[in-house]
């Protein structure tokens, strides 16, 4: 059996950059709908306890965006490594449970992509390999 080197290729910079932007767009927008739901509860005269449900998941939400804006994309960045050759793709993800994925190259079946408008501005692609798997429980 060949040895197969280890990943070396990281991730484009500008994925910290994306992340970033998108998740400051999702927190945005989810606080504003919490926002509007929180004042129409207010001003209706809702029940105290759909108030301060409400109230609880703004501030988790705000909890949350520290977790996806400030730490997520860094340690993605980080900890994600691949490679390609003409035989495998590998993928090494993970900080503290590392997970490697070797993927042979005739078993992929697909590639999709997707870019959306942050991720054009910024010249990334998220790819997603489809291949066909057999699951068997022994």
């Amino acid at each position: 059996m060949t040895d197969i080197p280890t990943p070396e290729n990281r991730l484009h910079k500008n994925f910290m950059k994306s992340t970033i932007i998108n998740e400051v767009i999702e927190n945005i927008i989810i606080l504003i709908v919490l926002g509007i739901l929180t004042y129409t509860s207010f001003y209706f005269g809702w029940k105290l306890w759909i108030s301060r449900i409400l109230i609880s998941l703004i501030i988790l939400t705000f909890v949350a965006s520290i977790w996806s804006i400030a730490i997520r994309p860094y340690l993605i960045y980080r900890n994600t490594r691949y490679g390609a050759d003409e035989q495998y793709l590998q993928i090494k993800t993970g900080a503290i449970f590392e997970e490697h994925t070797l993927v042979p190259m005739t078993k992929i079946q697909a590639v999709e992509t997707k870019q959306g408008p942050i991720m054009r501005k910024f010249g990334i692609i998220d790819c997603q390999l489809k291949r066909w798997v057999l699951h068997r429980v022994l």
